[in-house]
This record gives C-alpha cells, sequence and structure tokens, in this order.
C-alpha cells in the first residue's frame, strides 16, 4: 500500500501549479495610490458607458439582428435560413436561449443584451483578478490585473462595452471554465479539468471564434499532465460533438452553412489592423513575455505566455476578414491581463522592481488612453450632448419607419427592431452573399424599382458607403424620397403611392 506521505505528494505535483499560496502580503501606499490613479478615471468611463447603454441609439451595427434573433428563439421563429435567402444568421444560438428569459422579462431584447453583457463585462474583470488571486493571495496585484482589463476594454472597445452582443458572455463562460481547470495546489481531482472543458465547449456556441483560450490550455495540460490533457479534450470535443448534433437536429442543414457563411478575406487588411490594433498594447504584452522569462519555473506563467502568443496569432489572422472587427483582439486583452496580476504578485519579494512594474501598467494604461481616447469622449460634456442628439434622431428615424406601411428595408437592423418591423435582410451578410454568388442583389433591385418597400433605412451622409453597396443606394435615391430627418447617420426614403 502506498505510504500517505508518496500520496500526498503525487497529489501536489498533478496539476499544475506550484508551491501553495502564501498568505496576504502588505501592498504599499505607492502601490494602492497607483491603483486609485487608474481606478478614479476608469470609474468616471464606466459610468458614462452604463448610461449610454440606457438610450435609444444603436452602439453598434450587430445590436438589432441579434435581438430579432432573441425574439424569434422566445416566439418558436426560425434561427437559420438557406443560403440564398435575404437575411443570415452566422452566429451559434446558445446566446439567444440564454437572453431570451431576460428579454421576456424586459419587454425589449436590445436592453437585455445590453445588461447581460455588462454582468458579463463584470464577470470577466472579477475572474480577471479572481483566477491569480486563488493562487496568489496578493489582493493588490488581482485588482491590478482586473483594472487593466477593464480600463484597455474602455479605451480601445468602448463600443463593446454594454452592448447588445454576446461576445462578452462567451468571454465569462470561458473564464469560468478556466478558474475550475487552474484550481488551487494539491487538488488532483478529475471533475474541475472536465468541468471547465464543458463549460469552454458551451462558450463556443455563444461566440464561435473565441478558440485560443482552449488550444492554449489543452497544449499547457499536454506539457505537464497528460492525463489531464487527456481528460480536458475528450470532454471538450464530446460537449462540442454533442452541442453539434442537437442543433443539427433543432435547425437542419441550415444550421452550418449560415456559419459557414461566405466571407471576403483580404491579407493586407489583416496585416493592417493586426499593426493598428496591437500598437497600443506594446507595454503589456512585454511585460506579459517579462513575466514568463522571470517566472520561468512557474506553470501558470507559461500558461499566460501560451495563450498570450496563440490569441495574438489568431487575431492577426482573423483580422483580414470582412466585417472583422476589434472585438478579436478581446483575448490578447484578458491574456495579459491575466499576466499582469501574475507577474505583480510574482515580485514580492523585489519590492522595488515590483513598484516598477506597477508603475509601467499604470503608464501603459494612461499613454494608451491618451493615444486612443477622443477629446469628446475625455471631457464627458460634450459627448452627452453628442448622444443625446443621436438619440433624438434616432427616435425621429424610428417614427418615419414606424409610420410607413410593412415591408421596410433597414441598412442597421436595430431601426426595423425598435420599429417593430420585420427585418427583411440582414445586409452585412447580403452583401457578402452577393459578392460570392450566393444571394440576388437583381432581385432587391427590381423591388427597390417597383416600389415593394414602404420605406427604407441608409446611411446619412452617403448612401452608398453602407453594406448594401452603390447600386442599392442608386435605386433608392432614384425610386424613393427622402425624408427631412436631420440625422448624420441614418437617411429615411419613402414612396408617395403604392405599387
Amino acid at each position: 500500500m502506498m505510504a500517505a506521505g508518496e500520496a500526498l505528494n503525487i497529489a501536489q505535483e498533478a496539476l499544475p501549479l506550484s508551491p501553495s499560496a502564501p498568505k496576504q502580503p502588505v501592498a504599499s501606499a505607492g502601490e494602492w495610490l497607483a491603483l486609485t490613479v487608474l481606478a478614479i478615471p476608469l470609474g468616471v468611463a464606466l459610468a458614462a458607458l452604463a448610461w449610454r447603454s440606457s438610450l435609444t441609439i444603436p452602439i453598434n451595427y450587430n445590436e438589432g439582428a441579434k435581438s430579432v434573433f432573441v425574439d424569434a428563439a422566445l416566439t418558436g421563429g426560425p434561427l437559420y435560413f438557406p443560403p440564398d435567402a435575404p437575411l443570415t444568421d452566422n452566429y451559434p444560438p446558445l446566446s439567444y436561449y440564454l437572453l431570451a428569459p431576460l428579454a421576456r422579462l424586459t419587454g425589449d431584447a436590445v436592453f437585455a443584451g445590453r445588461l447581460a453583457s455588462w454582468l458579463a463585462f463584470a464577470a470577466i474583470a472579477a475572474l480577471v483578478a479572481a483566477i491569480p488571486y486563488r493562487r496568489d493571495r496578493d489582493l493588490l496585484a488581482a485588482l491590478f490585473g482586473g483594472a487593466i482589463f477593464a480600463g484597455y476594454m474602455v479605451t480601445n472597445y468602448d463600443i463593446y462595452v454594454g452592448m447588445d452582443d454576446p461576445q462578452m458572455l462567451a468571454h465569462a463562460i470561458m473564464l469560468c471554465g478556466l478558474f475550475l481547470v487552474v484550481r488551487s495546489p494539491g487538488d488532483a481531482r478529475a471533475w474541475p479539468v472536465i468541468a471547465g472543458a464543458v463549460l469552454m465547449g458551451a462558450a463556443l456556441f455563444v461566440k464561435h471564434n473565441i478558440v485560443a483560450l482552449p488550444l492554449a490550455v489543452a497544449a499547457w495540460l499536454a506539457v505537464y499532465d497528460r492525463r489531464a490533457a487527456l481528460r480536458f479534450a475528450v470532454a471538450l470535443m464530446l460537449a462540442g460533438a454533442a452541442g453539434l448534433a442537437c442543433c443539427r437536429i433543432a435547425f437542419g442543414p441550415d444550421f452550418l452553412s449560415s456559419l459557414a457563411g461566405p466571407r471576403q478575406y483580404l491579407p493586407t487588411r489583416g496585416w493592417r489592423h493586426a499593426v493598428e490594433w496591437l500598437f497600443p498594447m506594446q507595454l503589456p504584452v512585454v511585460m506579459a513575455v517579462l513575466g514568463a522569462v522571470i517566472g520561468r519555473d512557474d506553470r501558470i506563467s507559461l500558461l499566460w505566455l501560451g495563450y498570450l502568443l496563440i490569441a495574438v496569432a489568431l487575431a492577426c489572422a482573423l483580422a483580414g476578414g470582412a466585417g472583422v472587427n476589434f472585438n478579436v483582439m478581446f483575448e490578447v486583452v484578458i491574456a495579459f491581463s491575466l499576466a499582469a496580476g501574475q507577474l505583480i504578485a510574482r515580485l514580492r519579494p523585489w519590492r522595488s522592481l515590483r513598484r516598477w512594474v506597477i508603475g509601467g501598467y499604470a503608464f501603459a494604461a494612461l499613454l494608451n488612453a491618451g493615444l486612443v481616447g477622443s477629446k469628446d469622449v475625455l471631457l464627458l460634456r460634450p459627448w452627452i450632448a453628442t448622444e443625446r442628439a443621436r438619440e433624438a434622431a434616432t427616435e425621429a428615424t424610428i417614427r418615419a419607419l414606424a409610420e410607413r406601411p410593412d415591408p421596410v428595408l433597414c441598412e442597421t437592423p436595430l431601426f426595423c427592431y425598435w420599429a417593430h418591423r420585420k427585418l427583411e435582410l440582414e445586409s452585412f451578410n447580403f452583401n457578402q452573399g452577393v459578392i460570392a454568388g450566393t444571394k440576388d442583389e437583381a432581385a432587391l433591385l427590381q423591388r427597390i424599382a417597383a416600389g415593394y418597400y414602404g420605406a427604407i433605412e441608409l446611411p446619412g451622409s452617403d448612401p452608398g458607403s453602407g453594406q448594401l453597396g452603390p447600386r442599392v443606394a442608386a435605386a433608392v435615391v432614384a425610386h424613393y424620397r427622402k425624408l427631412p430627418i436631420r440625422s448624420d447617420e441614418s437617411s429615411v426614403y419613402v414612396r408617395d403611392t403604392a405599387p
């Protein structure tokens, strides 16, 4: 029989953490001051964005179509369509069913989605802090990691903070899985790895392109614990296969064809955006590499480095896709924020170096705000005035669409949703289908020429600059009359007589 001491040693080495957590260290006043310097303006920015989420304005193009599909999940309507259909849904379905009860409670899927996005954002920031804290018990270091995540998100990607989109929810579920996998020292149980893999698999049915974290965890486990890696990989694949089978049964072949819908890919666009989006992150990325060098004997530090490198590689690869936005960089931000909390905690024995690192992170965050932030947002008052003007223009556009007879065509799906008009097509995926030859632009042009639509919403300043393209805009201008709505974002065109 194995001796008790030998069993304890095996349990402590099983997965995948180094020595037991120390007691809570005492942070210096200067360290707390640096955190406060970040926290005060961050709190103001978060309050401003929370206020924006309460307004009747489109924060991002994605909001309207996703809300239409949440309503479809509530009413049993279709979510996926044939490749030649005008309407396309290229997102997996889990977020729609998770949001449906909240949408029923609030009566508006857009604001339900925004509330869920805020809760998910808070959960991500909390988990970015909690995962390093669980091991190191360094509160200041953990809070600094959470603040770095929130600060970079608010400064660089404010349109995704408090926006109706499943991206934040997917990351929150992913990090819940990571919290289980990266567990306390000496915990050799199998179920946390399996449960973490299942959660990560579920997250992919909320947003299917956030694969950097499960890839990094699988590779990391394969290096340090092959048995745990096998459990993780099998559980992840079984969860994915079960989800795909359920979706195939529920939605038919249109599910897979919709997710794999055509999209242009331009390598030069990917390179240009990768350089642009990574530029403000240079310092925290370098600091994450520094943390891995300093803690090269520490398995968790190497996990964060692997996660960061995979996230950067995937973001650069995905950035060339048409319609791909800077949300592909979110995993990069999460990775170096986790590494920040870990690095600061590891530098406890070297107080002077720790202070320099904390100062470096604070400087990086403030420099990033200076490089990326705009004057109106930073000064708040003109930004608030602009947002109120946008809300007034949005409400005028919604009224104009609501007063016209069906059907209505919207370049921005959110206007059709709030006007309680059926979404005839989703302009981005329709345009990509036209380019690929799977959708019929000629049929749309014929409908416009025949006066089929009661009203059509297009971009305000340049109707041809939107997703529907210049040919559609030219047909609308030729056959419809523009209403005198004061808006830089949208114009509404109407027909005067029935077709």
